[in-house]
């Protein structure tokens, strides 16, 4: 054979094989959207939330206190005190209103304190009361008075959207 015979001979088209990488492409993304964690706001079923025909949906999370105020005369759950406030994230009751501002407090520089170390996306530290539709305005009154007092001034009142 001559020289040219051999040389088209040794021309071979090389590929590369796409699928196993799109394989691994699947499996990351499926890696981190599972682990991936999703703040979200702990509901206690016992509030039953008034409507509002203006209310939205909480979109962020981010740089939420969660607070419940019940009504005392209709509880149903034996494990609330009567006239107590209570900390959704942790499931505490305050008995009074010094406790109520420690808490605000200390809950306030943690999430300060997380959004400085890890740069959490939220703008300031907010309070999200979520009251008993027959509730007394004096225990959500409570709250609000407190968390001036910690200089939360951002309060987000939750309510249902009427139907």
């Amino acid at each position: 054979m001559g020289k040219k015979a051999l040389k088209a001979a040794d021309d071979t088209e090389a590929s590369v094989d796409m699928s196993p990488m799109i394989d691994c492409c699947f499996l990351l993304l499926i890696f981190f959207v599972v682990n991936a964690t999703a703040i979200t706001v702990k509901k206690d079923k016992n509030v039953k939330m008034p409507t509002a025909v203006a209310s939205d949906e909480l979109k962020k999370a981010n740089g939420l206190i969660v607070v419940n105020v019940f009504n005392p005369d209709k509880m149903k759950d034996s494990s609330y005190p009567a006239g107590t406030i209570w900390a959704s994230d942790e499931r505490k009751g305050f008995s009074n209103e010094a406790e109520l501002e420690e808490y605000l407090k200390t809950r306030k520089e943690e999430l300060e304190k997380k959004k400085n170390e890890k740069g959490q996306e939220f703008e300031e530290v907010r309070l999200y009361i979520r009251g008993d539709a027959t509730a007394p305005y004096k225990y959500t009154n409570k709250v609000i008075t407190a968390a001036g007092k910690n200089g939360i001034t951002n309060i987000v009142f939750g309510a249902l959207p009427t139907k």
